[in-house]
């Protein structure tokens, strides 16, 4: 890859293991010696350019703090008890009936899968939800669970409920389209108090947040206030790399908030003429982040303007790759066998872009086609 071409970069993200990180070998590094060798003849240009900026991808990480979870004991058990209910087909079938039976509606326990991001947690939210109709099913079928009777077993069962569905929400808040970075960190950071939030009311002895399944209280609440510290921790060192764009999110988020003191020195002078116009004041309060700083003078504040085009372009693209993914696999149907790779990446493109397509204008200047014949 050519040297230059990097020098517009901002940020790259990556997707391997913390562990394979300082690894010298494969594209990977090959790519990070590339973009170092960039950002030196960079600085050596403009010193006062931001430096650039590596961050592990945000879902992953997410994912990743969650494998943390010592809820193997719980999981195992319920993917057990799905299977038995689901991989037969009578028992699938009575077990739906007999759900509809008692009101529950959706009669599906879904399956759990280690490689889906949400499942966990929706497994474990259905199967508490029928967990009293799926005793009385097991009964009915002469099989038993130990652990369905046992009140250890049935207390995490009930924090991890709770927990997942917490960890699910904060990966959903992750993704979506317009996501910028700063918003993404926010949840993240959000998502850290709450767990010092959650560790000082259980250690008291009560936590209306996690624990809101029935009678099962949190009698086991030191094993869970260890789970959340370690939790915490994991946070802590797999996010850790965003704490380098911190000021800078600070600074494209939080203006007129921001303490002049805390900014660098290059920019305070800046800073502080932009804390005192009003006018910029109001429209920074009235519309969106991007659309504020697409209006802002690069003139009038040249490293304010910077910083903000550089923090948008960092924004969260998960949304892409599933919509690209669910698009396509409309797109490519087992019917259209004459569908080549140019036709693909073409139908692709205009099925996930952002831009509207004006058909009716490009109908008017259509050339209609005239007959090869002679003139009368």
């Amino acid at each position: 890859m050519p040297e230059r071409s990097n020098e517009r970069l901002v940020e790259y993200t990556t997707g391997d293991a913390l562990e394979l990180s300082p690894s010298t070998n494969g594209s990977l590094a090959l790519y990070r010696c590339s973009v170092t060798r960039s950002q030196e003849h960079i600085t050596r240009e403009h010193p006062h350019a931001q430096p650039l900026a590596r961050i592990h991808c945000i879902i992953h990480q997410e994912a990743l703090c969650g494998e943390v979870i010592p809820m193997r004991h719980v999981v195992e058990t319920v993917t057990k008890i799905t299977n038995f209910i689901r991989a037969r087909g009578l028992n699938h079938r009575e077990f739906r009936t007999f759900l509809e039976q008692v009101g529950e509606g959706n009669g599906e326990i879904p399956y759990y899968s280690n490689v889906r991001w949400l499942s966990c947690g929706l497994t474990l939210k259905r199967f508490w939800d029928v967990l009293d109709h799926v005793k009385t099913f097991l009964r009915q079928k002469n099989n038993s669970f130990d652990e369905l009777s046992d009140e250890d077993w049935l207390t995490d069962f009930a924090f991890f409920v709770d927990f997942t569905s917490h960890l699910n929400a904060l990966n959903l808040k992750s993704q979506g389209k317009g996501r910028l970075i700063s918003e993404m960190y926010d949840c993240i950071r959000a998502f850290t108090a709450k767990l010092r939030l959650w560790q000082g009311a259980i250690s008291r002895g009560s936590c209306p947040h996690l624990a809101e399944r029935g009678d099962h209280g949190l009698s086991r609440y030191e094993s869970f206030v260890l789970i959340l510290k370690r939790l915490e921790t994991e946070f802590g060192k797999r996010f850790e790399d965003f704490r380098i764009l911190e000021d800078r999110m600070l600074l494209f988020s939080s203006l007129f908030t921001m303490d002049v003191a805390a900014a660098a020195d290059s920019i305070k002078l800046e800073l502080i003429e932009f804390q005192n116009n009003t006018d910029l004041r109001n429209k920074f309060a009235t519309v969106e982040l991007s659309r504020f700083y697409q209006s802002l003078s690069p003139v009038n504040y040249p490293r304010i303007h910077g910083n903000a085009m550089n923090m948008l372009a960092v924004f969260g693209s998960t949304y892409l790759c599933e919509q690209y993914f669910s698009r396509m696999k409309n797109i490519k149907s087992a019917t259209r066998s004459q569908m080549t790779q140019s036709h693909l990446v073409a139908a692709s493109r205009i099925a996930t872009t952002s831009l509207e397509l004006e058909t009716s204008e490009v109908m008017k200047v259509m050339r209609r086609q005239t007959s090869s014949t002679a003139k009368e």
